[in-house]
């Protein structure tokens, strides 16, 4: 699973530069960015990326919410306003049961924070990012040759 996190109309170089550096940390692979209102790329916001810079140039722009999400498969988000846009959205039950099913990004983020620390070595970050990685991909196959079959959202409101 490839994470992107979006940011909408961001309006603070420094706030932006800080989430490049939190994707940076914890492996966030894409920064996307609807319709900024401030310069991502000045020096603000390079200064607070640190080690994420790199995320605040390949950051990709989008117009509006739907072109940012339009190739994501599934969407957590969290706003404090209500937006006019449509969008199909899950119930709190349904958005947690699938949050907890991405088990194997909470072991990454461990596992992230552990090498951070010194708490473990390399070699076992290493193996942990590969148990990761296998068994979230084991999961969904796993599940249905025992049976269990994916419910249609649609159905499921």
């Amino acid at each position: 699973m490839r994470l992107a996190l979006v940011l909408v109309e961001p309006a603070g170089a420094l706030n932006v530069g800080s989430v490049a550096r939190l994707c940076a940390n914890f492996g966030v692979a894409e920064l996307r960015l609807v319709a900024p209102r401030c310069d991502h790329l000045g020096e603000e916001a390079r200064r607070m990326a640190v080690h994420g810079g790199g995320l605040l140039e390949a950051a990709r722009l989008f117009p509006d919410l739907a072109a940012a999400l339009a190739d994501c498969r599934r969407v957590v988000a969290t706003s404090g306003r209500i937006e006019r846009e449509e969008l199909p959205l899950c119930n709190p039950g349904e958005a947690l049961g699938w949050l907890v099913n991405t088990r194997g990004l909470t072991e990454l983020v461990i596992l992230n924070v552990g090498l951070s620390l010194g708490v473990i070595s390399t070699t076992l970050f290493s193996i942990g990012v590969l148990m990761a990685i296998t068994t979230t991909l084991m999961t969904g196959p796993l599940l249905e040759r025992l049976g269990y079959r994916r419910q249609d959202p649609a159905q499921a409101l």
